[in-house]
């Protein structure tokens, strides 16, 4: 049996909230002046495939208008700092905002 590595099995319910958070985004942007923000966080077990769910939808998600992906990683060998995915991840986003 050959499986597709980039497909997900089982995980549609997931995707299509991922997806419903970005098309939400998208439309209050368009209909009230401002932005309208919200923050993901995708959580679970190791190897349970948080990384290829999220990674599922980073391209519609950086399609959109003013659209960011960010991705924190917990690193066991850092886990007294309790937030450092978080940090991990405001570190992607200031990385992608010197590059503009």
């Amino acid at each position: 049996i050959q499986f597709d590595r980039c497909r997900m099995y089982g995980r549609e319910e997931h995707i299509a909230k991922l997806q419903g958070a970005l098309h939400r985004v998208n439309k209050k942007s368009q209909n009230q002046s401002g932005n309208h923000t919200e923050f993901v966080l995708i959580d679970g077990l190791s190897g349970s495939g948080k990384t290829v769910l999220a990674t599922s939808v980073q391209g519609d998600v950086e399609r959109a208008p003013k659209g960011a992906f960010l991705q924190g990683k917990f690193d066991l060998a850092v886990r007294e700092e309790p937030y450092s995915a978080l940090a991990s991840a405001f570190q992607d986003l200031c990385g992608q905002a010197s590059d503009i």
